[in-house]
């Protein structure tokens, strides 16, 4: 089985849309260009599907953190995005099965809690934005 970070960065590396411009229609990674990630996060919350891109985004800095400093977002942090995105009464809740929502909870309350504990959950988005046609 892979590192979980390798899989978070592969994960990551495919959030890409196409763009058309004069020079003809590219792929371009969501998060390597804050203009497309506001138009597209706009165009989310214009369908109601603001979690999805929102959630990818807030797990993507949170890895980000990660990897430029070496050290785990703190637990409160990551309940947080637990709380704000997967919690069963969450305030911005992914469509997500609950038995995904269980497991995101074992592994984020395990002693190895890691950004990796929503790796299950950030895959199942991204299928879902997938799926929708929105990637």
């Amino acid at each position: 089985m892979p590192e979980p970070v390798q899989d978070l960065q592969a994960l990551f590396d495919k959030l890409n849309v196409k763009v058309t411009t004069d020079e003809g229609t590219k792929e371009v990674n969501l998060f390597s260009d804050p203009v497309l990630l506001y138009k597209f996060m706009k165009f989310c919350a214009e369908t109601f599907v603001p979690e999805n891109i929102n959630f990818l985004y807030n797990l993507y800095e949170l890895w980000k953190q990660k990897v430029e400093t070496g050290l785990e977002p703190a637990p409160r942090i990551l309940n947080e995005l637990y709380d704000e995105y997967i919690k069963s009464d969450a305030t911005s809740q992914l469509n997500i099965a609950s038995t995904l929502q269980e497991s995101t909870y074992k592994n984020l309350m395990s002693l190895e809690s890691s950004v990796e504990s929503f790796y299950a959950a950030a895959q199942e988005v991204n299928t879902l934005l997938i799926t929708n046609e929105l990637l």
